[in-house]
């Protein structure tokens, strides 16, 4: 009862702030209208949202999509509070108070050293009260009030933008419709005929320079026919900048590249001059070409100047004290060799790729011009050998939250080739909330441990020349051999599992990631309880084959993973997507030749194929950066072939969760319309997969957030991968009643195309986020909305919500379910 009070007691907290957000109008003084929307008109050739940017003057950002102003009245409440002369006293009275401590110590003692830290995390608090007002205003927006000044001087902007686009002669005009205390700004485009490129010219007296943009032609920004734009011709300046500098003209810079456009001698039309000019006092741009590249690996420790050697490997001079690292790996990873021109993209790449070998401290790569001649010398200092990690925490996937704990040693250049041995281990615990044969509610502890031993390699383990070695270098190629062992502890069960992978991973110059698995293998077995036994071979019969994910089991696969992020912007991502593709075979080659030693064993084998699509979408939906929009779909299928017509346990597909759809608890929607018996809380495994998430998140104030989502998706079977060896003739159950068609998940669980939209299940659901910088704790209410497993056939069961379920939000079988997660759910 206490936790549904501070609950209430919240809501009703927030209730008169939110209630103010609707009377923002009360603020205003005799004469002042807010500016409660604008719109532009007439546009067509630049989209609104871009317009609308460039405005002096903008309404008020909204909440939820509510006509609520919550910013609004956060900024009021504390302007009514804020006191600058106060916070001016308060202040000078900190400044004296740790003035007076600081006197007691020496100068640059430990003791004087806090204090003065100390004082100037107060003082700086205090000044940014002084400066941006107290909490209340910090979160929240000063009252948009309409000023004419302003909208005249946005309209003036957006005639700008039209000019930078090419639109030389477009207007922009506005109109204000005032409603009470209310202001409404219509900002009216008239556009004009854009200005297209007729001709494009190049002037140099540098010969070199202009033969080498001649061959680089197709590559130029400015097209015949394009429209004007001042932006196009920026990036055609960095473009020259960056061809020039990997030319090697080191001393290149924009401010040798000007345009000379000109509009005069066709109407519509527009003519550019791409101009370079040369350095003072000269004819030509220097050419430098390296003479020599040294490689210092061990720069930042001191004393050993006299003690380094050199040694030349690929035409790099590495200098060292042992050269324990190996030279020639590390030249793999150096892209300037001598004789070369200078190139500032491969110096790019040899501090990126250097610093992904995780190896360095720091990676620094110098020239040196004197003497008429170019020395690259690359710096690095070396991490040290061991490393040590420990992570303490909540762990939060399926059920009640438990402790967790990690410890991890990582050994850098173990055999001098620059490769890491990482061992790693981990214990976890959560409460699994289920329901016993009499449908009571009950929490089961599971413990899960963990231990990881993995080698990588900087380099692909396969035989290739030196030539396309270094090459690869530029892609971060890894391979990486993993040994592991792992336990869950249940009162149902214990399952112990032992695996091992073989991986290729690279990454391309796009930031694309892949990893292509050509081998894992996995062991698996389990100890079950004489009633969890029983439940399972009952389970077999209905036509859940859930007893095979405890079988003795040899799995064995090879894979494929992309992971492509579109989001080139990492400073500003308004608009990011994510797209992540898997393609999975198991047992088809390595199968074949042990399956004599499966059949001697007794274990289980598998032959299946497995893909999937997990994309998503953010887009930033104000300037402020308040709001923001995410969808996500995925979609998989898994189909199992051979003598045995099954999949791994872990290889299929499951839905619910708080990851995934929050109505449900984990894994047990679905899969199509089947309704698992009274009294029996099992996973709902399945073949095939289809969700979508959609989800309103809306900063509140301070590190809170908000959330509104809305949940689709189910799994389901796909009917020729029933069958197979679980030792469980399917069938009716044993006191011989027949299944009616929801109850039997060959029935209801198969995938129709035809049907499979009625079966959807639909959570919708608001969500309380706390951002912090290192870690986001997220609590999400669902509410099923559409329930395809309900045994009466009325699936749509909103109307049937009761402020009761509320109280019940942690019972695996309401209504309504409270999902705690760490991070966003996608």
């Amino acid at each position: 009862m206490r936790k549904h009070f501070y609950i209430y007691l919240i809501a009703i907290s927030l209730l008169p702030l939110l209630i103010s957000g609707c009377t923002t109008t009360r603020f205003l003084k005799d004469g002042q209208y807010v500016l409660n929307r604008h719109q532009v008109k007439g546009n067509s050739a630049i989209k609104e949202e871009e317009l609308l940017k460039w405005t002096k003057a903008k309404p008020n950002s909204r909440t939820l999509f509510l006509p609520v102003n919550y910013y609004v009245s956060m900024y009021q409440h504390g302007l009514g509070r804020y006191d600058s002369a106060k916070y001016q006293q308060e202040l000078l009275a900190v400044e004296a108070k740790y003035d007076r401590k600081l006197k007691q110590y020496p100068v640059d003692s430990r003791k004087y050293n806090k204090l003065l830290e100390k004082k100037r995390s107060k003082v700086e608090k205090k000044e940014t009260k002084i400066k941006e007002g107290n909490f209340w205003m910090r979160n929240g927006e000063p009252l948009a009030i309409f000023d004419s000044a302003k909208v005249e001087a946005s309209a003036a902007s957006m005639e700008a933008l039209y000019r930078a686009r090419g639109y030389f002669s477009s207007t922009v005009n506005y109109e204000v419709g005032y409603f009470e205390k209310l202001a409404r700004v219509t900002y009216r485009v008239k556009e004009s005929n854009p200005h297209l490129m007729d001709t494009a010219s190049l002037t140099t007296t540098d010969e070199d320079i202009y033969h080498i943009l001649l061959a680089d032609l197709p590559n130029s920004l400015l097209k015949k026919g394009m429209v004007y734009s001042q932006n196009t011709l920026s990036k055609e300046r960095d473009r020259i900048d960056a061809l020039m500098k990997d030319e090697g003209y080191y001393e290149f810079s924009k401010e040798y590249v000007s345009f000379k456009v000109d509009t005069l001698n066709h109407p519509g039309f527009f003519s550019v001059e791409t101009i370079i000019s040369n350095p003072t006092d000269e004819n030509v741009h220097q050419l430098f070409t390296l003479d020599s590249v040294t490689f210092t690996t061990d720069a930042s420790v001191s004393g050993l100047e006299k003690a380094r050697t050199e040694q030349e490997v690929s035409g790099i001079v590495f200098s060292s004290e042992d050269h324990k690292m190996s030279e020639k790996v590390l030249s793999r990873r150096v892209f300037i060799r001598p004789g070369e021109p200078y190139s500032k993209t491969k110096t790019l790449q040899t501090q990126r790729q250097l610093a992904n070998l995780d190896m360095f401290r720091f990676v620094n790569v110098n020239y040196d011009t004197t003497g008429g001649k170019m020395v690259a010398h690359i710096f690095t200092s070396p991490l040290e050998k061991y490393q040590t990690s420990y992570e303490a925490g909540l762990n939060v996937t399926q059920g009640i939250p438990g402790p967790i704990f990690n410890l991890g040693v990582k050994n850098r250049n173990t055999f001098r080739g620059l490769e890491i041995l990482e061992l790693s281990g981990g214990y976890a615990m959560e409460g699994v909330q289920t329901l016993n044969s009499e449908g009571i509610s009950r929490i089961d502890v599971s413990q899960q441990w963990r231990a990881n031993l993995s080698l990588t390699f900087p380099q692909f383990l396969f035989p290739l020349s030196e030539k396309k070695r270094l090459e690869l270098g530029q892609l971060n190629p890894k391979t990486k051999l993993t040994l592991g062992y792992g336990t869950i502890d249940r009162p149902d069960y214990f399952k112990s599992n032992v695996n091992t992978t073989f991986d290729y991973i690279w990454r391309s110059k796009k930031g694309h990631q892949y990893i292509f698995t050509p081998f894992e293998g996995a062991y698996i077995n389990s100890r079950l309880s004489e009633q969890f036994r029983k439940d399972l071979e009952e389970l077999a019969r209905q036509g859940n084959n859930l007893i095979n994910s405890y079988l003795p089991s040899v799995v064995t696969a090879m894979s494929f993973r992309g992971i492509f992020n579109f989001n080139r912007d990492l400073q500003n991502p308004d608009r990011g997507a994510y797209l992540q593709v898997f393609a999975e075979s198991g047992g088809a080659i390595i199968g074949d030749l042990l399956q004599s030693v499966y059949e001697r064993n007794n274990l289980q084998s598998y032959r299946y194929f497995k893909y999937s699509f997990d994309f998503r979408k953010y887009v930033t939906l104000n300037d402020s950066k308040t709001a923001r929009f995410a969808y996500r779909l995925n979609y998989g299928m898994a189909i199992a072939y051979g003598k045995n017509k099954q999949l791994p346990s872990e290889r299929y597909f499951f839905a619910g969760g708080s990851s995934s759809n929050r109505g449900w608890v984990p894994r047990r929607l679905g899969p199509g319309y089947f309704v698992a018996p009274a009294g029996t809380n099992y996973d709902q495994p399945g073949e095939m997969i289809i969700e979508t998430n959609f989800e309103y998140r809306q900063k509140l104030f301070g590190f809170f957030e908000g959330a509104l989502f809305v949940d689709v998706g189910n799994v389901w079977t796909l009917g020729f991968n029933q069958g197979g060896e679980s030792g469980i003739e399917d069938g009716p159950p044993v006191d011989g009643t027949e299944l009616p068609p929801e109850n039997d998940r060959n029935i209801a669980g198969k995938f129709e195309f035809e049907s499979f939209l009625g079966q959807l299940g639909v959570t919708v659901g608001a969500g309380l986020r706390l951002d912090f910088d290192f870690m986001l704790i997220r609590f999400d209410v669902g509410v099923r909305a559409f329930d395809p497993a309900r045994p009466d056939g009325k699936y749509f069961v909103l109307p049937d919500l009761r402020w009761s379920d509320f109280r019940l939000a942690v019972n695996p079988a309401s209504q309504v379910l409270l999902n705690i997660g760490i991070g966003y759910p996608f």
